[in-house]
């Protein structure tokens, strides 16, 4: 366990220094921030295979091993390595509880109560969820690498999300270029933990928080402490 930290320590030490507006992970990986209102929010989805004191978080492709994990893991959607660049990595709930921590340094998993200050400050309606009949329901298309994306309140937003999708409970890979999901680290219950969506099978383009089962693989995105 030392060992591991010691050696990405010393690998990150001997980076540069981050460019102002970003923040590295301890993998090295680097991501972009933004400021909306009294937040920070990271701009990216997270990347990172290691815990923060160096351990490496398991990637499980098997989908048997998927369904049967009660500690934190991660995997690419579809298990496509290529994909993680554009869209970040898919995480089950076990990794949220860990305490090893996943976040970059001075950030931590975003709460229910981020989200909802998020959209409140946004000027995002949280007080209706009604199905979303004039909407357009598009359906799914073939990936071609580029991000699908998703603006809070218009494309003038700060806050830009990917519609990546999600591995479900049954290790089954779903819901690309249609919904936006993240994991939320407040905590719900001993198998299902809370995350928030966004669905255009809804009315309005605010995040609503929902319960999954830990065994559900989901992007994380961070906000600054």
């Amino acid at each position: 366990m030392m060992m591991n930290y010691l050696l990405l320590w010393c690998v990150t030490a001997l980076l540069p220094e981050p460019a102002p507006g970003t923040v590295r992970d301890i993998d090295g990986n680097i991501y972009h921030t933004v400021t909306i209102g009294d937040q920070v929010w990271l701009q990216e989805n997270l990347v990172v295979t290691h815990y923060a004191n160096g351990d490496p978080i398991p990637h499980i492709t098997n989908d048997s091993a998927w369904t049967a994990a009660t500690e934190g893991a991660f995997c690419y959607y579809r298990n496509d390595t290529t994909d993680a660049a554009v869209n970040g990595l898919l995480y089950n709930a076990f990794v949220l509880a860990d305490s090893r921590g996943i976040a970059p340094p001075g950030y931590r998993v975003a709460t229910n109560e981020d989200w909802q200050q998020l959209c409140a400050y946004m000027g995002a309606d949280t007080s209706t969820r009604q199905p979303g009949t004039t909407l357009e329901v598009k359906p799914p298309q073939p990936y071609d690498g580029t991000p699908m994306v998703f603006y809070l309140m218009g494309e003038e937003s700060p806050f830009k999300g990917i519609k990546v999708g999600l591995r479900m409970a049954d290790s089954r890979f779903g819901g690309r270029d249609y919904q936006c999901y993240w994991w939320s680290a407040s905590t719900y219950s001993s198998n299902s933990a809370y995350a928030v969506m966004h669905s255009n099978m809804y009315v309005g383009t605010w995040f609503y928080p929902i319960t999954v089962l830990k065994t559900v693989g989901l992007p994380i995105r961070c906000i600054k402490e």
